[in-house]
């Protein structure tokens, strides 16, 4: 998504861009709205993914995306 608005000529700013899971979510978030209210964007998307899991079947060229 980054990449796609980036080519469109929209500047994105990321509030993180690991996987990683903070030890202080509180603090982890805190940090985050900080960063958010500094920058003071125009709109602000929030995409969220718990889980995925890709299924391949190569002798088929079938691949199933399961997003939870």
């Amino acid at each position: 998504v980054k990449q796609f608005l980036e080519e469109q000529g929209i500047t994105v700013m990321m509030t993180r861009e690991n996987d990683d899971v903070p030890k202080n979510k509180r603090e982890d978030m805190k940090k985050r709205v900080d960063f958010i209210n500094e920058i003071n964007p125009e709109i602000m998307v929030c995409i969220h993914q718990k889980k995925i899991r890709v299924i391949k079947y190569q002798e088929r060229n079938i691949c199933l995306v399961y997003i939870s």
